[in-house]
C-alpha cells in the first residue's frame, strides 16, 4: 500500500528526468516498454513510501471461485 501523499515527488522527479531516455528509447518497443517500466518502478520503490501487509494464515481471500454463481458458467462452451 503506497503512502503518495508522503512521497519524495521532487526526488522522484530528478530520477525520472535522468533516466538515460535516449538509450531506452534507442530499443525495440518492448525492451523499450519493459525498460520504462522498469525504471518507474524502481523510483517508486525508492521515493514513495509504503507497507506491505500480510494476511493472517487462516485468512481466507475476500473472493474465490465457491462465490461465483453456476450460472455464469452455464452459458461457457467446453
Amino acid at each position: 500500500l503506497f503512502s503518495y501523499n508522503h512521497g519524495y515527488w521532487d526526488i522522484f522527479r530528478d530520477f525520472i528526468r535522468d533516466a538515460p531516455w535516449t538509450e531506452i528509447f534507442s530499443k525495440p518497443t518492448e525492451g523499450c516498454a519493459k525498460e520504462v517500466t522498469s525504471w518507474i518502478s524502481a523510483g517508486i520503490d525508492a521515493f514513495i513510501p509504503s507497507r506491505k501487509y500480510q494476511l493472517k494464515p487462516h485468512s481466507s481471500p475476500w473472493f474465490s471461485p465457491a462465490c461465483v454463481p453456476k450460472s455464469l458458467f452455464s452459458s461457457v462452451p467446453a
